[in-house]
């Protein structure tokens, strides 16, 4: 094969024999030739690109060291260089072939041919290196090679677990629509030629024993080359002509078995980016694995504390009425009771009882919100009366020592929801704001609308809830364990109830600080939408 530039080669001499000699030469050979008489515009014609600069030292404008000064001139700094000896000068000037004439040729041969192939290998790089995937990789060996090699049909094969080479990648044909089969190391071409590790030609398949056609196909020459990535045997590259083209040649040999070294790195490389893509979905597997096994460790650490928080709780909220009640069923079994006693007695028994059975429904209200087994009865509520329902039926609870305010406007709009569901939300909001102001205070309540929504807001004048524990209070059996509520009792499900009516009434709910001190919750629920009036009767006016 011969590789033959694309950009001209670059005469540079003033001496019209040597120039004469020179392009019969070259004409000759079938290069491409253009001149240049001074250094000036040699260095002009190396800017527009030449293959090759053949250079008479004497050549007006250079100067000495001819050699150096040629190399400092920027436009030549990418030009391979020839100068032109004082032997091949003389031949050059005779019309009769000379030794030194043939050397010179040679060189000139050499110097281009190796430029061509530095360029077709950097073409070869660019296409096997074009996509780190295997497939794309295999694909691009068999156009590289095209790059160089003319063929009709083309094989790729990979060196599999079982020593076969398998046929994956063709070129000129389709490997599912053909009969293509595999080999085992040391059958057939690319057997024998996975089996001694060298490349090989055959000329003539009729001729040659190592060819397996085991079909009618006409004649053809073969040209197979080992795919080797250091001394790891990775597969081979087989290369088809059909007569009558011509067969491969020892160059062509050379050339495929040189872009065939290049090949193995890049199937190395891709075999490589296979392994550790598929090594980083794996760990991505591994590290979703073991995220959803820390999330489910966090949740059940979760759960025991909130079992643990709930058994405390619930032994507590238990145990004060069943002590009481336990209590006075033992005096009343003694039977050294009077009447007053005894009906004392009887009271106690039922008060307890009636906390326990509120304890027991606050219990089954919060779990059917849990559940989603609330139903709600919407209708167009006045909060002003509301909230004074609230506040009035809290008040025996404050012991004189709690001021509660009614401040919501008379005017407000009407809020749409449940009214009994709405009651039920303030009353915890207002019960926690006099439970938690231990030393008593003012619990102020008031509201503003604004954008289709009511904001109200319980605000009193207690202990307040700690900034790191705000976004967790709402959450089932969860209570602010710091020493400001040591000693106040609850059951830590008040506030987990008023977040999930608030929620189905569409609404949100959350708390700050109060002015002063203490804390302030915001409820915020949507409006009713005005019915439409009706309209007026007509009057006949006689």
């Amino acid at each position: 094969m011969v590789l033959s530039p694309s950009l001209p080669v670059c005469l540079a001499a003033d001496d019209p024999a040597i120039r004469r000699g020179a392009v019969e030469a070259l004409f000759a050979q079938g290069y491409d030739l253009v001149l240049a008489e001074s250094f000036a515009e040699l260095q002009d014609l190396a800017r527009e690109g030449v293959a090759l600069a053949i250079v008479d030292p004497r050549l007006p404008g250079l100067g000495t060291p001819p050699l150096d000064r040629l190399r400092a001139a920027p436009a030549l700094h990418r030009v391979p260089l020839l100068l032109v000896e004082d032997a091949v000068r003389e031949a050059l000037r005779r019309p009769a072939a000379a030794p030194a004439l043939v050397g010179f040729m040679i060189e000139v041969h050499s110097q281009l041919a190796g430029r061509a192939m530095l360029h077709l290998l950097h073409k070869v790089g660019e296409t096997l290196y074009a996509s780190p995937e295997l497939d794309a990789t295999m694909a691009a060996v068999l156009r590289s090679v095209g790059l160089a090699l003319p063929y009709d049909t083309g094989t790729l094969f990979l060196l599999d677990s079982h020593d076969r080479l398998e046929p994956r990648a063709a070129q000129g044909y389709t490997l599912s629509e053909s009969r293509q089969r595999s080999f085992h190391v040391g059958e057939g071409v690319v057997g024998w030629v996975a089996a001694h590790r060298v490349p090989t030609i055959v000329g003539d398949s009729d001729m040659d024993r190592r060819f397996d056609g085991r079909d009618d196909r006409s004649s053809r020459s073969l040209l197979a080359v080992p795919l080797l990535a250091g001394d790891r045997m990775l597969g081979a590259l087989s290369l088809v002509r059909l007569a009558p083209a011509a067969p491969f040649t020892e160059t062509d040999l050379v050339l495929a078995a040189t872009i065939g070294s290049s090949a193995a790195i890049a199937i190395e490389n891709a075999h490589r980016y296979e392994q550790e893509r598929a090594l980083a979905r794996r760990l991505e597997e591994v590290d979703q694995l073991y995220a959803h096994e820390h999330d489910l460790v966090a949740e059940l650490q979760q759960n025991n504390r909130i079992y643990a928080s709930v058994v405390r709780t619930v032994s507590h909220e238990l145990k004060t009425p069943l002590f009481g009640i336990q209590g006075f069923a033992q005096m009343l079994l003694d039977g050294t009771s009077g009447p007053d006693d005894v009906r004392e007695f009887a009271a106690e028994i039922r008060d307890n009882a009636v906390r326990l059975t509120q304890y027991a429904d606050r219990i089954l209200s919060e779990d059917g919100i849990q559940r989603g087994r609330v139903a709600l009865e919407l209708g167009e509520v006045e909060l002003h009366p509301l909230v004074e329902s609230v506040l009035r039926s809290l008040s025996a609870t404050t012991l004189g020592r709690h001021r509660l305010v009614n401040e919501v406007p008379t005017g407000l709009p009407l809020v749409s929801g449940d009214h009994d569901k709405i009651f039920q939300i303030m009353t915890n909001l207002v019960g926690n704001a006099i439970k938690y102001s231990p030393a008593g205070g003012m619990v102020r309540v008031h509201a503003t609308a604004a954008n289709d929504k009511v904001e109200i807001v319980v605000e009193d004048e207690g202990v307040g809830i700690p900034v790191e524990d705000r976004t967790r209070i709402f959450e089932r059996f969860f209570r602010v364990g710091d020493a400001s509520t040591r000693g106040i009792s609850g059951t830590g499900i008040g506030l987990s109830i008023v977040r999930g009516l608030v929620e189905l009434h569409g609404g949100s709910v959350w708390v700050d600080d109060a002015p002063m001190q203490g804390s302030r919750f915001h409820v915020c629920l949507p409006q009713a939408v005005p019915s439409p009036t009706a309209p007026a009767p007509l009057i006949e006016v006689a």
